[in-house]
């Protein structure tokens, strides 16, 4: 497999500037390394800290103060909802972040490893639950769509579906396929690893190219046995045309009849009909169309004669 070097030091240089314009923006005015002030909550949840929630939220009373931009400064934004940009969140912030650092640092491997199991069993939760919902609620197919998408169906069928793929594939698509999975591969990681009870709507995200990824896996196990019946079934719907298609005796007789090979009549074993010359003047006729060897014909006064 060829790794074009050039597209990839293009790819992240151009991806680097951007990431890394918008990290300085973040950093500059909020002093967040990421997109979000519940990083640090996030974080603490992810391996069991209690009290954090209740923590985060308690509204702050703030008033807006003239030295700073409000957004940083304004407890609720112009809709009502309350603005989670405020500096008593983002302080917030670190101290999760710090907490969370100290307890990861004091925790056992076992203690981490039982954290993450519990948080990969959320994920592996039907994603339909994760909040009530008037037309998903209702939706017929919703038992049936939960069944699979969840334990223990959907690893099972992602397991064979990936081995599947994995027999029939060639090298020459793996870079492609790679592209595809790595952004699968770190909504999974980062939600089971640093997230626990609401990263089941990031499943939800990276559920339809799963379903893609399943159909397309199904369908190619299913064409040999597809094209096969229905092989099977044109030819015993010819078959059964062929059957309830009658034909008269007459018609059988006459198909029998030309199906034979062409052969020459001995005409002169033949015995004259009871139609005068005229009878022995046709069976020559016919013998010199057949053989070709010619035939005598008489002229007009001769013929009046012969048939008068």
């Amino acid at each position: 497999m060829r790794v074009p070097f050039r597209r990839l030091v293009v790819f992240f240089a151009i991806t680097g500037v951007v990431v890394s314009l918008y990290t300085i923006k973040q950093m500059s005015l909020f002093d967040l390394s990421s997109t979000s002030s519940f990083t640090g909550l996030n974080l603490c949840q992810s391996i069991g800290i209690p009290g954090v929630g209740e923590k985060e939220h308690t509204a702050p009373v703030q008033e807006p103060s003239s030295d700073k931009p409000r957004v940083l400064s304004r407890v609720r934004k112009a809709n009502g909802a309350i603005n989670f940009n405020n500096e008593y969140y983002l302080t917030l912030n670190h101290e999760f972040e710090q907490e969370y650092r100290s307890q990861v640092l004091q925790s056992s491997p076992l203690f981490l490893a039982k954290s993450y199991l519990t948080n990969l069993e959320i994920y592996l939760l039907p994603s339909s639950q994760y909040t009530p919902n008037i037309i998903v609620d209702r939706l017929p197919q919703r038992s049936a769509y939960d069944y699979v998408f969840s334990f223990p169906v959907l690893p099972v069928l992602l397991t064979m579906a990936f081995l599947f793929w994995l027999a029939r594939t060639n090298k020459s698509s793996l870079p492609g396929a790679i592209g595809l999975f790595l952004p699968v591969a770190f909504i999974v990681f980062f939600c089971i690893a640093f997230d626990r009870g609401e990263n089941m709507r990031f499943k939800f995200f990276i559920e339809p190219v799963l379903f893609v990824f399943l159909a397309a896996q199904a369908y190619a196990a299913g064409t040999p046995t597809i094209r096969k019946v229905l092989t099977k079934a044109s030819r015993l719907r010819m078959n059964s045309k062929l059957r309830t298609k009658h034909f008269s005796i007459k018609g059988i007789d006459r198909m029998r009849n030309y199906n034979k090979p062409l052969v020459f009549e001995n005409v002169t074993e033949q015995q004259d009909l009871p139609a005068g010359d005229f009878s022995s003047w046709l069976c020559h006729t016919r013998r010199a169309l057949l053989v070709e060897d010619g035939t005598d014909v008489d002229c007009g006064e001769c013929a009046v004669e012969r048939f008068s």
